[in-house]
């Protein structure tokens, strides 16, 4: 459960500010990325914890409404739902502490399904390695394409990136497992070299989030670069998941990666104009839509 303050500017350490507006929101990676993966028509399943509590309820109830197969979901009664404290600055920037709650319970008991050829699993490091390693070691055996947004970042076992077929990763997860300071406003040219030599470790695609300078990614030796739509920014809280699940969707209905890329960008476009992580997350036809009237991405 997102709980997102409004203020001025981030405060400094040990300042005391004001806030302009509280809310209680649907939010989590994982929840983000599935919501905007059904909205975006695909038939979505999310594994993982919520507790036993009324935002575990709230969120199951959520995530339903939004067409996401909750079977998957499992209530712990020691464990509170997770909570994710959000700091949303006047520019539209975001400061973020996850505290994981029920949802670090997620373990490889969880992983009880088996993906057919074709589909996408996709998850971020909410929840512990062995789950995610249980998912795409099934995936990998079944022909199943595997996204890994490795955020927040951290150290993690290097089997799992290894086993991700694409990366998704912004500047400062590109800076981590990069293994090299993060800059602000890095040139491209050193983003497009970070991320060739991430995916040549790896043997996967890497796609770099540059938010508002667009994407880098390396596939296949093909360098891919990619500009933003110019929107106003008001919230960019779940720009990065609404991508993520948007990706997911285009692959799994047989798209493109870049084809996907291009109708990732546009959601999180529109995502970005929107307060809240997942009730922001734009559906299909708005997308569409939004692609219609907006000018060509170079």
């Amino acid at each position: 459960m997102d709980l997102v303050a409004r203020v001025a500017d981030f405060p400094r350490p040990g300042q005391t500010i004001a806030g302009t507006d509280f809310r209680s929101l649907p939010g989590g990676k994982g929840a983000n990325q599935a919501v905007a993966a059904a909205r975006s028509g695909a038939a979505t399943r999310i594994v993982g914890c919520v507790g036993n509590d009324s935002a575990g309820r709230e969120l199951v109830e959520f995530l339903g409404l939004a067409g996401v197969d909750v079977s998957g979901l499992r209530t712990v009664d020691s464990t509170a739902t997770g909570r994710a404290l959000i700091l949303v600055s006047d520019a539209g920037e975001n400061s973020i502490v996850v505290v994981p709650g029920a949802n670090g319970c997620t373990g490889a008991a969880e992983i009880d399904f088996v993906p057919a050829a074709g589909d996408v699993v996709v998850s971020p490091l909410e929840i512990g390695d062995e789950a995610i390693l249980a998912a795409f070691r099934v995936a990998s055996t079944a022909s199943a394409t595997t996204i890994l947004n490795p955020a927040p970042a951290r150290v993690c076992a290097p089997e799992m990136l290894a086993l991700a077929d694409i990366l998704v990763v912004n500047e400062t997860e590109l800076a981590f497992y990069g293994a090299f300071e993060a800059r602000e406003d890095m040139p491209l040219a050193e983003v497009s070299a970070a991320v060739g030599k991430l995916a040549k470790r790896y043997g996967s695609t890497v796609i770099a989030t540059l938010g508002g300078r667009g994407l880098v990614a390396m596939a296949e030796g093909e360098a891919i670069v990619l500009a933003a739509h110019a929107v106003e920014v008001v919230d960019t809280t779940a720009a990065g998941d609404t991508f993520v699940g948007s990706l997911a969707a285009s692959l799994a209905v047989g798209e493109s990666l870049r084809s996907g890329l291009r109708c990732a960008t546009a959601a999180a476009a529109l995502c970005v104009g929107r307060v809240g992580a997942a009730p922001s997350i734009p559906n299909r036809a708005e997308v569409r839509a939004f692609r219609e009237r907006a000018a060509p991405l170079a």
